[in-house]
């Protein structure tokens, strides 16, 4: 999941093909992390299935700096 919260410090976004190309998982295990990240709060889903996107529900200190 390490991999995943890394990105997300950076973007607000991600899909599960980003996903499993940041963790070399596959897309079952991929979707596992993202789902959890949102029962916890991290991230939205939007969308279903292969078209769904994972919205991050956090703001970063960099961002906070760029306002």
């Amino acid at each position: 999941i390490q991999p995943i919260i890394e990105y997300l410090s950076e973007h607000d976004e991600i899909n599960t093909k980003t996903a499993m190309n940041l963790t070399g998982k596959s897309s079952s295990t991929v979707w596992r992390y993202l789902n959890k990240l949102c029962e916890v709060g991290v991230l939205t889903q939007t969308g279903k299935t292969n078209k769904a996107v994972y919205k991050r529900c956090f703001t970063t200190d960099k961002q906070l700096e760029e306002n």
